[in-house]
């Protein structure tokens, strides 16, 4: 089994494989969705995938998730406890792909597409009431 880590960046994922009990470096890729696209099209379909959560994190899941069979938003602060004293791109990556293979891996919760905005999914029926209640409100407030 193939364990990628992406050590994300505003510009560029450092990327690190762990297969086979070897871990090595695989480079850099560009943030782009074009390039991500792309690069995750690269893996194959039973391959995990891990990164640090993030600002562009869940974007960057997005774009991946499609084609591998798992992606791992990995708790930033858990991560900081486990890596080196140094913290470097290389470092932190091969902390993720290490701790991914080995199943240590302190994940976050990542919403699912349709829980990604709340006007995808129903509201609770309390809640529901309450909205109705409050858009009258403001309506006749608004007249």
């Amino acid at each position: 089994m193939r364990f990628s880590a992406l050590d994300l960046h505003r510009d560029f994922c450092e990327v690190v494989i762990a297969e086979g009990g070897q871990v090595r470096r695989a480079g850099r890729v560009e943030t782009t969705p074009a390039t991500l696209e792309l690069f995750a099209q690269s893996f194959a379909a039973e391959a995990q995938v891990v990164l640090a959560a993030s600002g562009n994190g869940l974007a960057i899941v997005r774009i991946i998730e499609p084609d591998v069979g798992r992606v791992v938003l990995a708790n930033p602060k858990a991560i900081k406890k486990a890596t080196q004293t140094a913290k470097t791109d290389k470092l932190e990556a091969r902390t993720l792909a290490k701790l991914l293979a080995a199943g240590f891996l302190p994940e976050v919760w990542t919403p699912r597409r349709a829980d990604a905005c709340p006007a995808s999914r129903d509201l609770p029926p309390g809640a529901a009431r309450c909205a109705s209640a409050h858009a009258s409100r403001t309506s006749c407030r608004r007249s």
